[in-house]
């Protein structure tokens, strides 16, 4: 498993941004700080931890698009810390349950 830097969601003065599919209309939001990047063994998918405005946490995934990281998928809950939101993520994201066997 490979931490890796920002991609779709780049920080910008510390503050990371996602494109979130809402009605037909794409939209940026602000979705906190980033805190890790988890990339599949086939470096096609990622799993996104990331603090919320709220300073609760949050893991979203996204896939390759090409050669480029596709846009952030829907938040996948909300947890108190970021190694709360990781283990869910452990929990629902097959080949994070594969690694960590």
């Amino acid at each position: 498993m490979d931490v890796v830097g920002a991609g779709d969601g780049e920080l910008v003065d510390g503050v990371g941004f996602g494109v979130v599919s809402g009605r037909g209309s794409n939209y940026l939001r602000s979705m906190g700080s980033i805190e890790k990047y988890l990339t599949s063994p086939d470096d096609q998918e990622q799993v996104v931890i990331s603090k919320r405005d709220d300073a609760t946490y949050t893991f979203q995934r996204r896939w390759r698009d090409g050669s480029d990281w596709g846009p952030l998928g829907p938040e996948r809950g909300i947890y108190d810390s970021a190694l709360t939101a990781e283990t869910e993520a452990m929990q629902q994201v097959p080949w994070l349950t594969d690694l960590r066997q």
